[in-house]
């Protein structure tokens, strides 16, 4: 096709003579925003600092490694942002490695570009195409904002180009008026993609460790999805067998409500029965009794019977629906809140008082897609707002920070909990799970997605290929819970 920056020329040419030539690395990545996984290895290149042209936009290293599905990319930009809104970083990738397709960038033949804050990308093919995410099935982390990030992008894209060449070459640009730095400087990175392969993913099994562990699970199920797509919640609760269910995005249909519905796919031996609680779209329906609950915004707090052999009277949960989107000021503001209850809780003679060394656990939709400061509030205690909410403080019970529970599918090393092809926003990290681990262990842990799981393991657990997308754009996430130290804290009961 014609360029769409400049023609081919001998200045091109010369530019080609001194490309960075990088090694083939297959790893297994699982794109988390957690990085040991790449291993000790150097980056392929480190672009020089100082040279963002007057954007904060400022290339550092560069990492490429691969699978049989992906290729993964780990680069900094060297400023904290949100990289899927409001900037101009564009990668350009020459997919089946000849110069005469595509468009002319750097001394490329760039198939194809990806635009990262607008969420889209443009395939150079014998027409001009459009796409978004899901045709590279293109995966992000963290979520949050950060200083450098990590992508996956099919091997087998959904467009006309196919699947990658053996040898492929990319380009950063930061094109803020004008292009202000590009990775590498000049020429491209080329990168070989070798066919060693990798280790298979071990599964995780949806049964317990051990019987006497409380399994607890997150659910956001879309417009009341719950009471509306029942044939599919019903084998997915089946299948994981719940001790405590938080749902979000219940509106409709009250706490009675919703403990019914739960109890009619889920009926316990008799004497026993299901309790809930709820505050606006947040559900709690539990085995165990509730003893107390609190509304924080539109938010949900309870305090529940611990089983015998948690050797605690009680557990502490909060389950969130914080506010979605660009509504950085609200979510904040939430967690704020949420945080200094917890605080309070903590404290003798507060005006919430629950016994010391009780478990918490925060989990919910949280909907953190917006400034990393967000998590680190939930994580560490660090509260913005201190002249409304009071001052930081460390919100385990040993003085540390809360345990995020960073869990991954059952049959893949996926970490994202919601997913919808329909929108431009590519799949993400919103539903956490958040605890005390000074008191609390999670011996067996993960989210699930139906769609990954082999035949074998669908039939096992009584599930559908298309259960959990059928359901709600959110997936499931479970955490099996045990009691840390459970002589010694049952020696101080």
């Amino acid at each position: 096709m014609k360029s769409i920056f400049s023609a081919k020329s001998f200045l091109f040419s010369l530019i080609w003579i001194f490309p960075v030539m990088a090694e083939a690395v297959s790893l297994p990545i699982a794109v988390d925003g957690v990085y040991q996984d790449w291993g000790d290895g150097a980056p392929v290149h480190v672009d020089p600092s100082g040279d963002e042209g007057g954007s904060a936009v400022d290339f550092g290293r560069l990492f490429i490694a691969h699978d049989e599905h992906y290729l993964y990319l780990r680069f900094e930009i060297g400023t904290e942002m949100i990289i899927n809104t409001g900037n101009y970083i564009n990668l350009y990738l020459d997919w089946d490695n000849n110069t005469q397709t595509g468009a002319n960038v750097e001394g490329i033949g760039a198939d194809l570009r990806w635009r990262f804050g607008l969420r889209q990308g443009t395939y150079y093919g014998n027409e001009t195409e459009t796409f978004y995410w899901n045709r590279i099935d293109l995966r992000r982390a963290p979520t949050v904002s950060s200083d450098q990030y990590e992508i996956a992008i099919s091997r087998f894209p959904d467009l006309a180009i196919g699947e990658a060449a053996t040898t492929i070459s990319l380009v950063f640009r930061n094109e803020d008026n004008g292009v202000k730095d590009k990775l590498p400087d000049s020429g491209a990175v080329i990168y070989a993609l070798s066919s060693d392969p990798l280790p298979s993913h071990i599964k995780i099994p949806l049964d317990k460790k051990k019987a006497s562990d409380l399994r607890i699970v997150t659910y956001n199920v879309l417009n009341d999805g719950f009471f509306y797509r029942t044939e599919y919640f019903t084998r997915i609760l089946q299948a994981l067998d719940p001790d405590i269910i938080n749902f979000q995005e219940i509106y409709n249909h009250t706490a009675e409500e919703t403990r019914a519905l739960v109890a009619s796919i889920l009926p316990l031996s008799s004497g026993e029965e299901w309790y809930a609680a709820s505050n606006n779209d947040c559900k709690t329906v539990s085995r165990f009794p509730v003893l107390n609950k609190w509304n924080l915004d539109g938010n949900l707090v309870v305090e529940i019977s611990a089983p015998f052999e948690f050797s605690s009277d009680s557990i502490l949960i909060v389950n969130a629906h914080l506010p979605a989107g660009d509504n950085q000021s609200q979510r904040q503001a939430e967690i704020d809140r949420i945080m200094s209850f917890i605080k309070d809780a903590k404290m003798p003679g507060g005006s919430v008082n629950i016994a010391s060394r009780t478990p918490m656990i925060l989990l919910g939709d949280m909907n953190l897609v917006g400034w990393a400061q967000q998590l680190s509030s939930l994580l560490e205690g660090d509260i913005v707002d201190e002249e409304t909410f009071g001052a930081d403080f460390s919100p385990d019970w040993d003085g540390s920070e809360f345990k995020d529970c960073l869990s991954y599918h059952t049959s893949s090393r996926e970490s994202f909990t919601w997913r919808s092809n329909s929108s431009s926003y590519d799949p993400g990290r919103l539903d956490f799970i958040i605890y005390t681990d000074s008191i609390l262990e999670t011996p067996q842990h993960y989210i699930v997605y139906t769609p990954e799981m082999d035949e074998e393991d669908l039939t096992q657990y009584g599930l559908q290929s298309g259960d959990v997308p059928s359901a709600s754009d959110h997936l499931p996430h479970v955490a099996d819970f045990g009691f840390r130290n459970h002589f010694n804290l049952w020696m101080f009961r």
